[in-house]
């Protein structure tokens, strides 16, 4: 269908991707924890612009999900491609470290070292523009940023002697990262894992 299913991982989901025909269809979305489960039905209507078709490649691509892989620290592409000339441009934000050329020939990259820090999910719509009154094509894909974690809370703990106090420790980055402490905390203080999706 060219549409995606993704989980986040962090109570939400996305539908995502270029409809290959338009159409309704109605599908079920089924969310579980260890308490139970919830389901929904969602229907997913797609309806055609008539404009340019617009096609992903690359060594870290996967089509059916429309996902482009990168890793932080090393070199990546995502090649884009019309059946037209059109010019193309994107909205949404790129990690650090990564950017988009139009290369004015139906073609265009998202290319780049990401950053480090930068890991991630990145959702971008992708715009094919074919001029002359034409209607655009649009696409979507996502961005997976895989690499080492990044510590993002504050460096100092305060709290008070003899009042409940709570300091979180947070860490960024794909895949989600465990926290924990080797040292030893002051009396009274301890460090309990959080939702196993929050990092």
């Amino acid at each position: 269908s060219g549409l995606a299913f993704h989980d986040a991982g962090d109570g939400s989901a996305a539908v995502f991707g270029s409809a290959a025909a338009s159409g309704s269809t109605t599908v079920t979305i089924d969310a579980t924890n260890a308490f139970g489960s919830a389901t929904q039905q969602v229907t997913v209507d797609a309806s055609s612009t008539g404009g340019p078709a617009l096609t992903f490649s690359g060594d870290h691509y996967d089509s059916p999900s429309h996902i482009a892989g990168f890793t932080v620290g090393s070199d990546g592409t995502l090649d884009i491609a019309t059946d037209s000339s059109a010019s193309i441009s994107i909205s949404g934000n790129l990690p650090d470290g990564l950017a988009f050329t139009d290369a004015g020939d139906g073609t265009g990259t998202i290319s780049g070292t990401p950053a480090d820090g930068s890991g991630g999910w990145y959702a971008l719509v992708v715009t094919a523009h074919p001029g002359g009154g034409g209607a655009d094509g649009v696409a979507f894909v996502e961005l997976e940023v895989v690499g080492p974690p990044t510590m993002t809370s504050a460096s100092t703990a305060v709290f008070t002697e003899g009042s409940a106090g709570t300091f979180t420790v947070r860490a960024s980055g794909l895949p989600l990262a465990n926290v924990s402490t080797s040292d030893t905390l002051p009396d009274g203080l301890a460090l309990t894992r959080g939702s196993p999706n929050d990092g």
